[in-house]
């Protein structure tokens, strides 16, 4: 019984002989009728046909095929690196992969966004992975910069990727939410600016366009890192005065360009609001009035017994009507009183009307 390699006619193995010079075969009979052929480690180039042939007066043989399965693995030659762009440019990430099957190269952002591709009509669609050796980013914007993941996979583990990192450079931006502001005096205030550059700018505040604000004393200066192209700078004035009315500009500057914003500040005084103060001045010119005053005037003083109250008094309660007229006796003088006068001066100008029609 031999062993011979198809493709060549490479004999491998002769009864339970090595007769080709790689350590990696070896035969066995585990039985009179049982021969195998065992490759350690398997390679690339074992990929084909193996023969077992029997050497009798008529020759037997019977031939199996070995296909060597490959993970993938990312090629560099062939696959982009780190790309630096100027905004409006186009932009071509490629990546080639090797492995048996050939392998499929989906791409997806690092960040878990969606890419942002151009339709023929120029118009912008996200999506979320794109599949294809090729990525190509047509008049690529700000918004599409970051990292990008090449995958390669053909289902055998395990899937292999790359990072490619795209940097888009354009000149720096400005936002200032609001342009005019008034700050009470005494108070703080707080002035934002939203600034985009790539590469990152340098930025700094002026007062009225010459002075420039460092932080310390009465002003303190910070930064908040939005993302790598975007941040906001914020200035807080303290103890707003007089002096600190004026224009304020945000700069930014990087080697593309430069960009202003500018807001205005002016001061104003609070007035003092004098205490509230409640004064309780009852109407009775009405029964009906009358008889609210003294219910809300029961209500506040909390004469209304409490079932604790109750309970522990010796003294029979009072209904509401009996507590109303209690509470209002210390008034019934000056309502009598009041009202008697009110009649004198009713029945004087009536004499005096009906003298004058005499």
């Amino acid at each position: 019984v031999a062993w011979i390699r198809a493709d060549d006619q490479t004999i491998l193995t002769l009864h339970t002989r090595l007769v080709t010079h790689s350590s990696r075969y070896a035969v066995t009979n585990d039985s009179p009728r049982s021969w195998q052929l065992h490759i350690r480690p398997l390679k690339v180039e074992d990929r084909g046909c193996y023969m077992c042939q029997i050497n009798t007066s008529t020759m037997k043989k019977q031939i199996g095929c070995v296909d060597v399965l490959v993970p993938p693995n990312i090629v560099d030659e062939g696959t982009s690196g780190d790309l630096v762009s100027r905004e409006g440019q186009d932009v071509s990430l490629s990546c080639r992969a090797e492995g048996r099957p050939l392998p499929r190269i989906l791409w997806r952002r690092e960040d878990g966004a969606n890419i942002q591709l151009r339709n023929e009509a120029g118009e912008l669609r996200k999506v979320d992975m794109f599949m294809g050796p090729s990525l190509n980013l047509s008049k690529v914007e700000r918004r599409q910069m970051g990292a990008y993941l090449c995958i390669a996979s053909n289902d055998v583990p395990p899937s292999v990727s790359k990072r490619i990192m795209l940097s888009v450079t354009f000149p720096p931006s400005t936002l200032v939410a609001t342009k005019v502001i008034g700050v009470p005096t005494g108070s703080q205030a707080r002035l934002e600016c939203f600034v985009e550059a790539y590469p990152q700018a340098i930025h700094y505040w002026l007062k009225s366009g010459e002075e420039m604000i460092l932080s310390g004393g009465k002003h303190e200066i910070s930064e908040e890192r939005v993302s790598p192209y975007q941040l906001r700078t914020i200035l807080i004035v303290s103890q707003f005065d007089s002096e600190d009315v004026g224009t304020y500009t945000c700069v930014a500057t990087n080697t593309m360009g430069k960009a202003e914003g500018t807001l205005r500040l002016y001061g104003f005084v609070v007035p003092l609001q004098p205490a509230e103060q409640k004064f309780y001045t009852p109407d009775v010119t009405t029964y009906d009035t009358m008889q609210n005053v003294i219910e809300q005037s029961v209500l506040d003083n909390n004469w209304l017994p409490t079932a604790e109250s109750a309970a522990n008094s010796h003294y029979p309660a009072f209904s509401l009507p009996t507590l109303a007229l209690i509470s209002v006796l210390p008034y019934l003088k000056y309502i009598i009183f009041s009202s008697f006068n009110a009649f004198v001066l009713i029945s004087r100008d009536f004499q005096i009307v009906a003298q004058g029609a005499r």
